[in-house]
């Protein structure tokens, strides 16, 4: 049986009302193809790709080496942490008095003494899993994320500062337990420093990396 409204109804207006009946009984909308895509906060997106690499060396870590953990691990952390900010801080004044090759070579020592840091303790797993918590701006210019790393047993809360360099965000510190990490690693590195100058920290920090294969 047909209907009279319909017969009077221009054929262009029959198809187009035809077409958003199929689109909602499909489930979609009839201006979805024309909606914005949800884009990823970029500063958590650092910080969930940290996570996913450190849980996967966690997971993995009964199967491979310290050194295979360390190659799933270093391209990830040269990607997520602002490593030459954070050893030029930790230099202070001492930074200004290297040369040009003292200083890549300190950068690329304290990237490996980092990198095989988090290898080190990041070395077991019983079924931990990470969270984003919360992203704050952080004394104007920074952003800091809040995480944590909980099992059926304890728990463990990082917050993360970041930095904008070269319109992309890093990682500068990390908290936990109130302790900054960067203002750790600037007390020991000035000490040195101070005592035994660019080549005395290079030897001090190949000790320490030694050290962390040596535990495996």
């Amino acid at each position: 049986m047909s209907c009279p409204a319909f017969r009077l109804c221009p054929a262009w207006l029959l198809r187009t009302v035809w077409f958003t009946i199929l689109l909602l009984c499909c489930g979609a909308s009839p201006y979805s193809a024309t909606a914005e895509p949800v884009t990823a906060n970029p500063v958590e997106t650092v910080i969930r790709e940290t996570n996913a690499a450190l849980l996967e060396i966690m997971k993995r870590s009964s199967e491979l080496t310290f050194e295979q953990r360390y190659e799933i691990l270093e391209p990830v952390m040269r990607n997520a942490f602002y490593f030459l900010f954070m050893l030029r801080k930790s230099s202070g004044s001492y930074w200004l008095e290297m040369d040009e090759a003292e200083r890549a070579a300190l950068l690329e020592k304290y990237i490996e003494w980092s990198v095989g840091t988090y290898v080190a303790r990041f070395d077991k797993y019983n079924n931990h899993r990470f969270t984003i918590d919360t992203t704050e701006i952080y004394r104007e210019k920074y952003r800091r994320v809040t995480s944590t790393l909980e099992n059926d047993k304890k728990s463990t809360t990082f917050h993360y500062i970041l930095v904008n360099a070269s319109d992309r965000w890093r990682i500068i510190d990390i908290q936990i337990g109130g302790v900054s990490q960067l203002s750790q690693s600037r007390a020991q590195i000035k000490a040195v420093l101070k005592a035994e100058g660019p080549q005395g920290l290079l030897r001090n920090l190949d000790e320490k990396i030694q050290g962390l294969r040596d535990e495996e």
